[in-house]
């Protein structure tokens, strides 16, 4: 169709692009919809539906009011098998949450098993991300004498130099060094 072939043509377009959003609405609304159920099912505790959903097209990726997935639900909850199917659902370690905390940072803050910050680095969790206060993950590690994750993270190739931007962090981080 060329532009100079006048109305009826536009007409053509634009009824295509009209189902294309009426479309598009449908899908996302759906989508919507099989989000609303992974949380609930997750907060339910009904594990075997959040995969079941996710198997069905749910989005591994969805994120709650706070800006959490899944995946940083299952690192509060330290279950290891949530983390290790959603990881392998392609789940995105690198989300950040409404407070700039991905799922390292969360593993490493509430002190989870040392197997899943390793799962989370071997698929790609960035282990030099900061938060909004500015601490990172081997800052974190350190403060909170995760030697075994600090020892891990540095081996990895953790910057240590990348300091706190709150000055007393720093301090005692230099300290326990």
């Amino acid at each position: 169709c060329f532009i100079f072939f006048g109305p009826p043509c536009w007409r053509e377009i634009s009824g295509s692009i009209k189902e294309r959003r009426k479309h598009k609405k449908s899908i996302t609304t759906t989508t919507l919809q099989t989000n609303t159920k992974l949380f609930k099912a997750y907060n339910d505790g009904i594990m075997e539906t959040v995969k079941f959903l996710i198997n069905e097209g749910g989005v591994v990726n969805s994120v709650n009011k706070n800006g959490q997935t899944l995946l940083i639900l299952s690192i509060f909850d330290s279950d290891i098998d949530m983390v290790k199917f959603l990881l392998n659902k392609k789940a995105d370690p690198n989300i950040k949450d409404r407070y700039g905390n991905d799922a390292l940072l969360y593993a490493i803050q509430k002190h989870s098993n040392f197997k899943i910050k390793k799962m989370l680095v071997e698929n790609g969790a960035n282990i030099n991300t900061k938060n909004k206060k500015g601490r990172s993950a081997i800052i974190l590690s350190i403060l909170n004498g995760q030697k075994q994750s600090t020892k891990y993270l540095l081996e990895k190739g953790a910057i240590l130099n990348i300091l706190s931007d709150d000055k007393d962090i720093t301090v005692d981080l230099l300290l326990k060094i």
